[in-house]
């Protein structure tokens, strides 16, 4: 593949909270918001640890725990999340110049599934690998991907990482001296039909979460489609393919 690109989402996080800062916004990161605050007719603030904040406008990107604080005032969206694990390598040579995939590794991953769980087949919610290599800027090796429903808030299956690199080596067997640097996780937000849901969903208040494993792809267009509705502008793009009331059944 020649469309595959890595940067660190951290760093460009960073970079992005600096750049808002310049333009006057406040951040106040390591504060969890634990509830939406509800006027007469509109949502007009969060309550954090730190006590409540007003606004005249909430715009809700809490990712996978983005329902945790919707259902509680009456807007269920179907986000669940989805445990991927990567696997750092490195090799003595860099045997890779672009990102290579096994075939058909999204469906094997189950990327086109909603990643609900049944309470009769939760025994089975087992993790589904797939191999994806990327090389990345200093050297190194990023091997993928796995995708696992999020029973619990610790990775359900310890094993996956090996499986992982297990399927690194049989696509690339040089990677069998490989040194593993590192391996970890994250939870992605899913939506039944793999696009993210972004606008409003009350009076006050809009939603920006859903992106599975590519929210630092379209988090870019997802700020410009936020801020344009906030502002009244016209959108950059048609909204309609990522209004969250494709799935809103009820509203608070």
């Amino acid at each position: 593949m020649h469309h595959g690109h890595r940067l660190a989402p951290a760093a460009l996080t960073v970079a992005l909270a600096l750049m808002a800062v310049e333009r006057g916004a406040i951040i106040r990161h390591h504060l969890p918001g634990r509830a939406v605050v509800e006027g007469r007719d509109r949502v007009v603030g969060v309550v954090t640890d730190d006590g409540r904040v007003d606004a005249d406008e909430v715009v809700v990107a809490a990712g996978p725990w983005t329902p945790a604080l919707l259902d509680p005032i009456g807007i269920p969206l179907p986000i669940t999340g989805a445990r991927g694990w990567l696997v750092r390598l490195d090799a003595e040579s860099r045997p890779l110049q672009h990102l290579v995939a096994s075939a058909g590794w999204e469906e094997a991953t189950g990327r086109w599934e909603d990643g609900a769980v049944l309470a009769r087949t939760m025994g089975d919610a087992s993790a589904s690998t797939s191999t994806l290599l990327h090389p990345a800027t200093d050297g190194s090796l990023i091997a993928g991907s796995s995708r696992q429903p999020v029973l619990t808030p610790e990775a359900e299956d310890a094993r996956v990482p090996a499986k992982i690199v297990h399927g690194a080596i049989r696509l690339l067997p040089a990677l069998a001296d490989a040194r593993v640097r590192s391996s970890w996780w994250g939870i992605r937000p899913m939506t039944p039909d793999e696009r993210p849901m972004v606008g409003r969903v009350a009076p006050g208040l809009s939603v920006a979460a859903g992106h599975g494993s590519e929210g630092v792809i379209l988090g870019a267009g997802t700020g410009r489609l936020i801020a344009a509705q906030l502002l009244g502008e016209d959108p950059p793009f048609d909204p309609e393919r990522f209004d969250p009331g494709r799935f809103v059944t009820s509203a608070g």
